[in-house]
């Protein structure tokens, strides 16, 4: 119709240049990219911006080809076009500099890539700043997800660049919960009554959505009542993100930039205690060639004083299924000899290369763990001398590095001590108690507090709390409550207000993404944060009145999910004690931690959380905790108390009967913390 020259044609042919790359056939994509860009040029010429693109793809062609001189002429020609024209869509921008820096990586020019490298640090660190400014966090872990900075770590990583990989590791890990708890800090301090209201209103819509998501997705209304329409659930959805974005917007126009973005490296090692390490864990894409990587993990070290050490662990593949053997091996609690090895394994794969560069006297270790790493105890690593980790540093864990510099503001009552103890789970039929315990956990129900709901009573829990009750003066308490059975419940913990420690005895759960208790309807994403939680008193009867289809008061019914706890009040709560089963459990997500009852405390404001990582005998666990507080009072320091008492037990175990069962008994728990790592409970009260 209008002729084979004509600037229409140049679209479509370019469409079909892409096509056959997809389908490796690089000649006729060549033979289409060219004569795509001899009609371009010969209507709007060789300098129009929008022949970037042109240039672009058939640098990636030759480049996916093996001609690396000829990609990165016509990389450089796109990104010189990029650089001329400032309006040109960011996407494309980064998407063209990155494919020049893996060619200049893979021709030798280190110093071109890691220049290339640089300027994308830069563009990401501007468009994630704007991003921040007006998304709700559904939004945000979206584009992380498809971000390339894990690709950008990649190729730093590759080449071993400590500090850019530094600034952007202490920058951008742990991002987006970062920048949600920055929103709701600084509209609290603002003293705008509206921002205020705004934090309120977001809180209670997210209440909602829980007591909404708490109920299986057939189940009966109550009496009299009409059930909730699915549009309702859809209506606080829209309404809770359009919140957040709009509170992101406030404080923005507040002229507060983005606190994580302007992290630098002298900051934390600042932070850094003399005698201690921060260890930044990757996992990463190595390249290979151009086009070809495998993913590898890495961690990057940090002292107070000298220069970041970067060091490759090898393939991701070979140590995750290490971490899955001992998840499943740690959970079994016999002894059939396969344990000890494997820990001598994974110390010989995650340890052994940090080791020689810690320098001498390195006590206490910060690890900051990445995707699947997020799941092992460090601590019950075995040495050469087939002593345990634990029993050589002192090892807690943060989201981020960055997390040293956060600024926790005081807990209103610092002398406060609140525990929840063995509530009263009301009767629950066997057929659903051992259906709802199968499907938790494939290792079957046990009296110990575990994945599966089995709900059994915890007289061990009640002696803990008892204990703790007993002792709260001589532990520096003014002020101890204790709630038992049928007064653990949930309203009584959603009106507590920032105690200085919560301690929660009790069963924990993880559940399968299909489990009954999740809503049906396509419109809606799997929510991790739904899927893992605490049973409180009455979690027996909901899940009877489940299994009958009958209505449960959401508010009161006894399952405490993680998204539930992102709602409590507990902004500067020095220390959350979950003691309980598989708390630290959750989705692990690169570069933004786990999606877990971790996640929904931090929110809630605390600032030390005691987690576990498998299941835990109760009667056992009674023995630990009233040792790890005395712990704490001595030091002050929750982490420091947790390495203490977990280095005793752990080698008591170990000298008394065996290694594994040492792992086993002691090794489930950590620490996670924000803020500097000083003695701050001693002093607060």
């Amino acid at each position: 119709l209008v002729g084979p020259e004509h600037l229409d044609i140049s679209w479509p042919l370019g469409a079909m240049g892409y096509i056959h790359c997809q389908r490796g056939e690089f000649a006729q994509a060549e033979d289409c990219f060219l004569r795509s860009l001899a009609i371009f040029q010969k209507h709007l010429g060789a300098e129009d911006p929008r022949g970037a693109w042109q240039y672009a793809r058939l640098g990636q062609l030759y480049a996916s080809r093996g001609e690396l001189a000829r990609a990165r002429e016509w990389l450089a020609r796109a990104c010189r076009l990029i650089d001329t024209h400032a309006t040109f869509p960011p996407d494309s921008a980064l998407s063209s500099l990155r494919a020049l820096a893996h060619v200049q990586y893979a021709l030798g020019d280190t110093n071109a890539a890691l220049a290339a490298a640089d300027r994308i640090q830069d563009s990401e660190e501007r468009r994630i700043a704007s991003l921040l400014s007006f998304t709700s966090e559904r939004q945000r872990l979206r584009f992380w997800s498809r971000s390339l900075l894990g690709d950008r770590f990649g190729l730093w990583a590759t080449l071993g660049a400590e500090r850019p990989l530094a600034r952007a590791l202490l920058r951008t890990k742990g991002l987006v919960l970062d920048s949600l708890l920055e929103d709701r800090r600084l509209a609290e301090a603002s003293g705008d009554p509206a921002l205020r209201r705004s934090v309120d209103d977001l809180r209670s819509i997210k209440q909602r959505l829980a007591r909404f998501h708490s109920q299986p997705p057939h189940q009966a209304a109550a009496e009299g009542q009409p059930p909730s329409p699915a549009g309702e659930v859809e209506l606080l959805v829209h309404q809770f993100e359009a919140g957040e974005a709009a509170l992101a917007r406030q404080v923005t126009a507040l002229g507060q930039a983005r606190r994580a973005l302007g992290v630098r490296l002298d900051q934390v090692q600042r932070a850094i205690p003399q005698e201690a390490a921060l260890i930044e864990f990757l996992r990463y894409p190595k390249h290979l060639t151009y086009d070809c990587s495998e993913d590898h993990y890495g961690a990057l070290i940090l002292t107070r004083e000298g220069q970041p050490k970067w060091v490759a662990l090898g393939n991701a593949h070979g140590i995750e299924k290490s971490i899955r053997l001992y998840q499943h091996l740690v959970r079994q609690k016999t002894d059939d000899g396969s344990l000890a090895p494997l820990l001598h394994l994974l110390h010989a794969q995650l340890w052994r290369p940090i080791s020689p560069l810690l320098p001498a006297g390195t006590r206490d270790v910060y690890l900051s763990p990445d995707a699947q790493l997020n799941f092992l105890s460090f601590a019950t690593l075995l040495t050469e001398s087939n002593a345990f980790l634990g029993e050589d540093f002192a090892i807690s864990y943060l989201s981020s590095g960055r997390d040293l510099l956060a600024e926790i503001p005081p807990a209103p009552h610092p002398g406060q001590l609140l525990v929840w103890a063995n509530p009263s789970f009301g009767v629950v039929p066997p057929d659903v108690s051992t259906a709802v315990a199968r499907k938790g956990d494939p290792h079957g129900p046990t009296h110990s507090r575990q994945r599966g709901l089995d709900l059994l009573p915890l007289p061990g829990a009640e002696e803990e709390g008892r204990q703790l009750l007993e002792h709260a003066a001589r532990l520096g308490f003014g002020q101890a409550e204790l709630r038992l059975g049928s007064n653990a419940t949930e309203r009584a913990l959603a009106q507590v207000q920032s105690p200085g420690v919560l301690h929660l005895a009790t069963h924990g759960f993880v559940w399968p993404k299909e489990h009954p208790s999740r809503p049906g309807g396509a419109e809606e994403e799997a929510n991790p944060m739904l899927n893992c939680g605490l049973a409180l008193a009455g979690a027996g009867r909901t899940l009877a009145n489940w299994s009958s289809g009958l209505a449960t008061p959401p508010e009161n019914d006894g399952i405490l999910t993680a998204a539930d706890i992102g709602g409590l009040h507990l902004s500067g709560t020095e220390l959350v004690v979950l003691s309980a089963c598989d708390t630290g459990l959750g989705e692990a997500v690169a570069g933004e931690g786990v999606l877990g009852l971790r996640r929904g405390f931090v929110q809630a404001g605390a600032r030390n959380l005691l987690l576990t990582l498998w299941p835990i005998e109760d009667r056992q666990t009674a023995g630990f905790m009233p040792e790890f507080y005395a712990a704490v009072h001595v030091t002050g320091n929750p982490a420091r108390a947790l390495a203490e008492v977990q280095r005793a037990w752990l080698k008591r175990i170990r000298t008394e009967r065996s290694a594994t069962e040492a792992a086993i008994i002691a090794g489930p728990f950590i620490l996670s913390f924000q803020g500097r790592p000083t003695p701050s409970l001693r002093k607060a009260r």
